[in-house]
């Protein structure tokens, strides 16, 4: 991402760039050790704070970013924040297309629109997925009227 101007930048990069100091406890080179680092479990003490840092600071930066950006931007960025959160308590489930390419539609069009009519979110299923098939898709809903209405259009 572009966040400074600049590609390849990380979170401390972003932070220097609007004035925030940086987290102490990052450190970049365990990548070169390992680059699957945050897969290990349990998590290490080094990566609670590395973690725990980088939390910290967000909410300096969302403040400080805001301040850069019209009130019309900043309420549509609230809005959306607002809508991901709700996400939190939303129930899941797979569905398995049957005619992948009607199910998205082109550019993505059947399914944006879908998740628009139902109030859902879409995401192909990781391949590690129990039952995992080409065309599963995990669903992310609120009603489980909606979910019955992905359901159906997986199954035309």
């Amino acid at each position: 991402a572009v966040l400074t101007g600049q590609f390849d930048k990380n979170l401390n990069d972003v932070l220097q760039y609007n004035g925030l100091g940086t987290n102490q406890f990052r450190d970049n080179a365990v990548y070169k050790e390992n680059k699957a680092f945050w897969a290990i479990r349990p998590l290490t003490e080094k990566m609670k704070k590395w973690a725990s840092g980088d939390v910290q600071f967000m909410f300096s930066l969302y403040r400080s970013q805001l301040k850069g950006v019209s009130p019309d931007v900043a309420a549509r960025a609230q809005r959306e924040a607002t809508s991901h959160l709700s996400w939190k308590s939303a129930s899941s489930g797979f569905v398995n297309a049957r005619n992948i390419g009607r199910f998205i539609g082109r550019g993505g069009a059947n399914l944006r629109q879908l998740q628009s009519s139902t109030g859902t979110l879409m995401y192909p299923a990781p391949s590690d997925t129990p039952g995992y098939r080409n065309g599963m898709f995990m669903v992310f809903y609120r009603s489980h009227q909606a979910f019955q209405k992905v359901k159906e259009a997986a199954d035309r």
